[in-house]
């Protein structure tokens, strides 16, 4: 059985009213906690009071005004804020449903769990910023939500400086779980092992709660299915349901079985895809070696009708000669030179019909 420490961090530049309607519960706004059981909402724990007069003000509020007011009292920088900047990090702060459970079967393992990541969230983000830190009983597995502002100790508002990048969230991800050795919650596989994406509070929350999934959807690219994406959505989504074990046996069948069949769907399609772009390869080679075949053929018969040139040129050449010879003994002998004359005009003659048959004649 897995025992993992679960610690998710987002960011959020937005007002932070949706999330504040999750958190408190807020009635008339129940469509931002539809997997809460009602019948057990009473055990949700805000820890919303403090012996600090200041943080006590600041948890009464509601969130978007908290997160505000604690920015105007806290930002000591001279720029003016962006539109787009980061006010807050929302935190869950949970674990693996059956260990989870567990812990809080137990009243002293509960309370140390919530005092641990009570610890954790100050010393990562200064108890002055944390404007929300609540105990969620009534959605499938026990999970804090903790809201702070990123604010440094020098007054800037930076997320970046106080989250930090990607090696640093590695880096709580393992000092969280190390804080929950004790309850025997440990480090999970890392992504870059599982191959699972980072996923956003939300989308944790929505995965715990076990929403129904109705079909598995293939990813489209400009409106078409694009096989190979799909294959890669569906080993993942295999993988997380191989590994998450706080799903039943049924549903594991259901869905495994599902996309199971998904992946050798989108194989088959691959494959195809592969044969096709063979096929076209080789199309491509043979239209290749016909069109060079036929080049060979053409320049064949240029260097034919090139040696029959020259054949005739030869030809010409001597004949030229022996007229010359001729003219030369005509000029001496006048029988010699009626003898010459009747040889040249039936040579012309010869030559015009043989003109003729290649259709050079006028």
């Amino acid at each position: 059985m897995s025992d993992f420490a679960v610690f998710h961090a987002q960011k959020g530049s937005g007002s932070g009213s949706g999330l504040g309607n999750h958190i408190d519960r807020e009635k008339g706004k129940e469509h931002t906690f539809k997997n809460a059981d009602p019948t057990r909402s009473k055990l949700n724990k805000f820890f919303n009071r403090h012996t600090n007069e200041y943080i006590d003000k600041l948890r009464q509020m509601p969130l978007e005004k908290a997160i505000n007011q604690r920015i105007a009292d806290g930002y000591k920088g001279k720029k003016k804020l962006r539109k787009d900047a980061v006010k807050y990090i929302a935190n869950v702060f949970s674990g693996s449903h059956e260990k989870m459970m567990k812990i809080f079967d137990n009243e002293k393992e509960k309370n140390e769990f919530i005092r641990r990541s009570y610890e954790f969230a100050c010393k990562t983000y200064g108890e002055k910023n944390i404007v929300r830190f609540t105990l969620h009983m009534d959605e499938k597995t026990p999970h804090i939500h903790c809201v702070a502002v990123p604010l440094t100790k020098d007054g800037r508002l930076s997320a970046k400086q106080v989250l930090g990048n990607r090696n640093n969230l590695k880096r709580l991800q393992n000092e969280y779980a190390k804080i929950m050795e004790p309850l025997g919650l440990k480090r999970g596989l890392s992504s870059e092992i599982t191959g699972r994406k980072h996923e956003t509070a939300q989308e944790y929350q929505k995965r715990i709660n076990n929403e129904k999934i109705d079909d598995f959807k293939p990813v489209k690219v400009l409106g078409i299915v694009n096989p190979i994406k799909t294959y890669k959505k569906a080993l993942n989504t295999l993988k997380d349901m191989d590994m998450n074990e706080r799903e039943n046996k049924s549903q594991r069948k259901y869905y495994g079985d599902t996309t199971r069949k998904t992946i050798e769907k989108y194989e088959r399609e691959i494959q195809e895809l592969k044969d096709k772009h063979r096929k076209e390869v080789q199309s491509v080679k043979n239209s290749n070696t016909q069109e060079i075949q036929s080049l060979q053929q053409r320049l064949q018969m240029k260097n034919f009708e090139l040696t029959k040139t020259k054949k005739e040129l030869n030809e010409e050449r001597e004949r030229a000669e022996r007229n010359y010879k001729g003219f030369q003994q005509a000029v001496v002998s006048p029988q010699f030179r009626e003898k010459y004359r009747e040889r040249v005009q039936n040579e012309l003659a010869q030559e015009r019909d043989r003109n003729r048959g290649y259709g050079l004649s006028r």
